[in-house]
């Protein structure tokens, strides 16, 4: 499989207002790579993950489509300057990845309980995953379904998430990490809601040059570095058959995820790095 990047997709900056500051900060390369990366997932025709999801073939590579697409969007209107738009989508983005992840253990957790020779086969789609996909509950615990708080179901998801692996845990969630996801978080929500006069400035022109402007796209960034680190590390752990290569009898990683770990996993995180290349059969060409 060969997904080219599709520069047709670009928008047009106009001359008008253009702020140069603005448009030269670094997180529009950084959106435009992750843009690729889930473009790149999206395109992968695999059902290895869903082995346990009963009616929805490619139901985790509609979901890596639909994050490409977030991010696109998240890219379109930085790109005409409306901030405050942008981070309301970028609280989407996060929402949606950590979701993504939490359905990746879902599955891989299903994918054990099939092995395990003590649970009937016609059992196996009676799980939380399969009532989802059928629109039937959302995928917090049942007794917990009546709880609407989205904050809650984030915080829930990722205590699930962080059970899974105890190293990634280590590495991914340090004190550091979780004062920047939750600060972000934090910060989109404002822009969602409305909490502060300068949720309404940031989709003014007039604005974007501003030093103040410029450090919420700094620390936006931030942040979408730190979330896509958490979607790769635990697609490497759990599932590198997606990292993988087309070469046949290859285990390289294909060349959107060396992109990616080499350009935004090993400079960050070292020693995540280095237990990502150590835990899964993929290499990684630096």
């Amino acid at each position: 499989m060969n997904i080219m990047r599709n520069s047709n997709n670009k928008q047009e900056v106009q001359e008008d207002g253009v702020r140069e500051k603005y448009f030269s900060h670094s997180i529009f390369k950084t959106l435009s790579d992750i843009r690729f990366f889930y473009e790149c997932m999206s395109g992968i025709d695999d059902t290895s993950t869903i082995l346990v999801v009963k009616g929805e073939i490619n139901i985790y590579w509609k979901i890596f489509e639909s994050i490409s697409n977030t991010v696109d969007s998240i890219i379109i209107l930085l790109e005409k300057g409306r901030v405050n738009d942008s981070l309301a989508l970028m609280r989407k983005f996060n929402d949606a990845v950590i979701t993504s992840v939490y359905i990746l253990v879902l599955i891989k957790k299903g994918e054990i309980d099939f092995l395990d020779l003590n649970i009937e086969y016609t059992n196996i789609y009676d799980n939380i995953l399969n009532q989802w996909v059928n629109g039937e509950a959302c995928l917090t615990e049942k007794k917990m379904i009546e709880k609407k708080d989205d904050e809650y179901k984030m915080n829930f998801y990722l205590t699930k998430i962080r059970k899974y692996n105890d190293v990634l845990d280590r590495l991914l969630f340090t004190k550091k990490n979780q004062k920047l996801y939750g600060h972000a978080r934090s910060s989109f929500n404002d822009n969602v809601h409305y909490n502060n006069l300068e949720s309404f400035r940031w989709n003014n022109d007039v604005f974007l040059d501003d030093e103040s402007c410029l450090s919420v796209l700094s620390q936006a960034e931030k942040a979408f570095k730190l979330i896509l680190t958490i979607q790769f590390a635990y697609i490497t752990v759990l599932h590198p058959m997606a990292l993988k290569t087309d070469d046949v009898g290859s285990c390289a990683a294909a060349p959107f995820a060396e992109e990616i770990f080499n350009n935004y996993i090993a400079p960050e995180n070292v020693e995540l790095a280095n237990y990502l290349k150590h835990c899964s059969f993929l290499t990684f060409e630096e």
